[in-house]
């Protein structure tokens, strides 16, 4: 069996104006038994195998501290009450322009394993993602089972 998922990411704000947690909606899924959405944050695996994903989300940012701090994008990896932070990808800041934040991966998954994402910008910077209802970001996301992880 092999699951992939494509959907759009819409952002909102968390804590301290600072950290804000990915939220996404998705039409379609080939398989929802091997990945599902839960809460609009969290991809729930079915089974175990390998995860290839690509993450983008536009940014626009006012302020001298988004210029000099930049902006993170962490995903994050939940498995048995365990959290493993699979990568930290930093852009570095401007203020009053465009830009946009991206990270990829390829990570193993188990069964009941789960992966958030997180955007991270400096404290006193305003950051707004694109209509905030409705921000342009896009997640894909394609599961193997570990014996055809080659494919990647």
């Amino acid at each position: 069996e092999v699951g992939a998922v494509a959907m759009t990411a819409r952002t909102r704000l968390t804590t301290f104006h600072a950290k804000w947690v990915s939220l996404f909606e998705h039409p379609k899924t080939t398989d929802p038994f091997i990945v599902s959405l839960n809460n609009n944050r969290r991809f729930t695996f079915g089974e175990a195998g390998i995860v290839k994903f690509t993450y983008n989300q536009a940014i626009y940012s006012i302020g001298e501290m988004c210029q000099k701090d930049g902006f993170s994008v962490i995903p994050r990896y939940l498995v048995n009450d365990t959290e493993v932070l699979l990568s930290r990808r930093y852009k570095g800041g401007i203020t009053r322009r465009d830009t946009s934040v991206s990270v990829s991966g390829v990570w193993p998954v188990d069964a009941n394993g789960a992966l958030v994402f997180q955007i991270d910008s400096p404290q006193n910077c305003q950051t707004r993602f694109y209509g905030d209802r409705s921000a342009v970001g896009v997640l894909n996301m394609v599961w193997l089972p570990a014996e055809h992880s080659a494919a990647l």
